[in-house]
């Protein structure tokens, strides 16, 4: 099912799911989605789902509305993983498996769409969730050092653990203060099941199961509290009774070194700041809101962690947790973005812009491994060789600069790779059949009575470029192609060191340098390649080759 996640400026989250096919947006009563913020036009946008594609229409708003940073004209088309913007709110679109039984038992490589996952129901921060992974156990408590923190009292420090034996998930005490309950029931183990109520002290989570469809409903914590406040009232009588006891075991537990209880807890601010007198840890909101970008992290929502980073850091500027969180956040959200603009590209069928903006990609990055980033580089590979192969009569030194492109480009199938090299094989042997470059340039160049001076000495010197005089400013290119025409690598070089003053002229100089294996001198030239132009189209693939190589 289709979700849209948005969040406004001071970093609050609403998730609504599309379970109509039209939608209203707008600041006007009556809205399917009500957006309140001046800069919203009363009826503002309208989505309709249309043969299963959900369409955007701008309905003439004041401020329009933008799909992943470009400007919505008429209507456009939205899918998972796009970015709207209106107004001061981001409205991420995605989507979240429905909870199907297979047919048979998956394959061992196969994961569940979503993971096993906490929702906490209560305080400190209803709506977020806590992810577990099949491979190890996940910690949760009230320390910084485990899996999943808590930010409550009432949690201790590495209160439970939950374990994956066989693909089944189970709970854990681990000797809490506070104990652990389970649909109302104290547990020490318990295999989980969905639906599960689980309790840490005072703060309660539901169980959802790997792959399983389910929202936050905020309702569900009213329902819960009004739960534990039944509770509560009833065990009033039964608590009042046993208070002389359990100031006794209190007593106890502290001689003996063992966990205070919630009663006795000392809380220790975090960054050394100290509460206000009569408030509590997480009365300005920042614990939440550094939790619930975590949280946001985890499940790869990177919008919407960054509105929660920008929350707390209004709360605590300059917080150490809450500006890692935001600056991870960033990343993440600015590779989101390439990956979301590189598969529109490719989805509307220009694999060169695709592949142009799916290269900004960090080597690391969890969208390096989408199939439209192997598929991009494949497509743009072909369409640049094909170009090569067309322009090879008519102009070969353009042919033979589109295809070392294309036999630079590392994650590029290894046939279209071969297919260049060869492509470049036949233009040296073709070049190596014409009169030198030199002889047959000279007299356009010079004079007329200079002409047979300039032959002469090309048929002293036909192999190098040195027969021709160390060629002007506004030569120096003409050179070089002249030279790439005819496969002559060392000519290119000659042509260019020192003398290259443009960015094409540099670029040129290091994609020769790289044809023939040089690295040292390659790099040497990218950086400064990427001082002189900064903003040029290749100097991002540099930066990020020389990131590779730890310069």
């Amino acid at each position: 099912m289709v979700r849209l996640v948005i969040s406004d400026n001071e970093g609050a989250t609403t998730v609504v799911p599309l379970l109509r096919d039209e939608i209203t947006i707008g600041r006007k009563e009556g809205n399917t989605i009500r957006l309140t913020e001046r800069n919203i036009s009363r009826t503002h946008a309208h989505l309709l789902k249309q043969n299963g594609v959900y369409k955007l229409r701008d309905l003439d708003s004041y401020n329009g509305v933008t799909i992943n940073g470009r400007r919505v004209q008429g209507e456009s088309d939205v899918n998972t993983g796009d970015q709207i913007q209106i107004g001061d709110y981001t409205i991420l679109v995605e989507e979240e498996a429905a909870k199907v039984a297979p047919p048979e038992p998956p394959a061992a490589s196969k994961r569940p769409v979503t993971p096993a996952r906490f929702m906490m129901l209560s305080d400190p921060s209803p709506g977020v969730e806590f992810a577990f992974p099949t491979e190890r156990a996940v910690r949760l408590g009230r320390s910084e050092d485990v899996d999943c923190p808590i930010n409550h009292r009432s949690v201790s420090r590495e209160h439970a653990e939950v374990r994956c034996t066989g693909g089944t998930y189970s709970l854990h005490d681990l000797g809490s203060a506070n104990g652990v309950s389970v649909n109302g029931q104290v547990e020490k183990e318990h295999v989980l099941k969905s639906g599960d109520v689980i309790e840490l002290g005072q703060v309660a989570f539901r169980y959802v199961e790997p792959g399983e469809h389910y929202f936050f409903d905020p309702a569900e914590v009213a329902r819960y509290r009004s739960t534990v406040v039944g509770k509560q009232r009833a065990n009033l009588k039964l608590a009042a009774m046993v208070l002389g006891a359990a100031l006794v075991i209190a007593v106890v537990v502290v001689m003996s070194g063992g966990e205070e209880p919630i009663a006795k807890e000392t809380v220790t601010p975090l960054h050394g700041t100290q509460p206000a007198a009569g408030a509590t840890l997480a009365d300005d909101g920042y614990d939440k809101a550094v939790n619930a970008c975590r949280s946001a992290l985890a499940g790869m929502r990177f919008a919407e962690a960054l509105a929660h980073a920008t929350l707390a850091l209004k709360v605590r500027s300059g917080a150490s947790d809450a500006t890692a969180c935001q600056t991870q956040a960033q990343s993440q959200y600015e590779e989101e973005q390439a990956y979301v603009r590189g598969k529109s590209a490719l989805q509307a069928g220009d694999p060169e812009a695709a592949y142009q903006e799916l290269t900004r990609l960090s080597p690391s990055s969890p969208f390096r491994s989408k199939p439209e980033v192997a598929l991009a580089t494949e497509q743009a590979a072909r369409a640049r060789l094909a170009h090569a192969k067309t322009l090879l009569s008519s102009n070969r030194a353009e042919a033979v600069r589109i295809a070392q492109s294309v036999a630079a480009m590392t994650d590029a199938p290894t046939s279209i790779v071969s297919a260049a090299e060869q492509l470049l094989s036949e233009a040296r042997k073709e070049s190596a059949q014409e009169p030198s470059f030199v002889a047959r340039s000279a007299p356009t160049r010079g004079s007329a009575a200079a002409a047979p001076h300039a032959t002469h000495a090309a048929r002293a010197a036909p192999a190098t470029p040195r027969a021709a005089a160390a060629p002007s400013a506004g030569s120096t290119m003409d050179v070089a192609s002249a030279c790439l025409a005819r496969g002559d690598n060392d000519c290119v070089i000659h042509a260019l060191n020192g003398r290259a003053n443009s960015a094409q002229e540099l670029g040129l100089l290091i994609e020769t340098y790289r044809a023939m294996g040089d690295t040292k001198q390659a790099q040497k030239n990218m950086a400064v390649y990427v001082k002189r132009f900064p903003t040029a189209r290749r100097a991002d693939a540099y930066r990020r080759m020389l990131e590779l190589q730890g310069q």
